[in-house]
Formats: structure tokens, sequence, C-alpha cells
């Protein structure tokens, strides 16, 4: 799974009535806190995050 294409949620307090509420992310890894979340390379951001809410596309990784 390492490297696959995942959609993060955008929360509602978080973006506009128009804009997307998702974001295109790379999977990273496991967060190394207590709280149980996965890290992500932002693509539109260019920045790591995390977050629990991911829809994960398996079949599509870095080289696609």
């Amino acid at each position: 799974m390492f490297g696959c294409l995942a959609y993060i949620h955008v929360q509602k307090d978080r973006r506009l009535k128009l804009d997307n509420k998702s974001k295109p992310c790379i999977f990273q890894g496991c967060s190394d806190s207590d709280e149980f979340a996965y890290r992500l390379w932002d693509l539109l951001d260019k920045t790591v995050v995390r977050s629990r809410d991911i829809v994960f596309m398996e079949d599509k990784t870095i080289e696609d």
C-alpha cells in the first residue's frame, strides 16, 4: 500500500461551499504518535498531512 494514491476528506469547516470535499494524496505510512492516523503527502499543497478519513486507490501508485 505504500506509495498508493489516496483521497483525504476535507472537513466542512476547512472548505467553502463550492470547494472539493476531498484532496489527492500519496500514502506514506502510519503516524508515529499514539493516536491512530495515516501520514500522507498532499499533492496540491506539497506538505505532509495526517488523517484518519481516507479512501485508498490501491491499484494506482506513484509510477502511474
